[in-house]
């Protein structure tokens, strides 16, 4: 499901699910790891996070200044494995500008995703 946010028109709010088809292998997913590209190969800015809802971390902003701590980053969605077969949301969030060129790809680092239905330049 592709959004566009109503006062931010070059924003684009992307939810889905990437699945591990492998029969033999876990993959490691890293939200760090996900690049949004234009078909030029211009790197968009984006954000992503392996959840569909928003969790809070364990510390404050000043008490964890590196981000969150190893075991709070499956739980917060900015890493997950999945087995074989196995299922997971991923949502992205990234910013057209004017140079922006369809189609636009998500890298995930398990594979490539074409964006369903998004449009062809900035404001449209």
């Amino acid at each position: 499901m592709l959004t566009v946010a109503d006062r931010l028109p070059d924003d684009r709010i992307l939810a889905g699910t990437v699945r591990n088809a492998s029969v033999r292998k876990d993959i490691a997913l890293d939200s760090g790891r996900v690049v949004v590209r234009d078909a030029a190969g211009t790197r968009l800015e984006a954000y992503a996070l392996y959840s569909f809802a928003f969790a809070h971390g364990l510390y404050g902003q000043a008490e964890a200044p590196n981000g969150p701590v190893e075991s709070d980053r499956e739980r917060l969605g900015y890493r997950r494995t999945l087995k074989p077969g196995q299922s997971a949301p991923l949502v992205v969030a990234y910013r057209l500008t004017p140079s922006t060129r369809p189609p636009i790809t998500v890298d995930y680092g398990g594979g490539t995703l074409p964006v369903p239905g998004a449009p062809t330049t900035a404001r449209e």
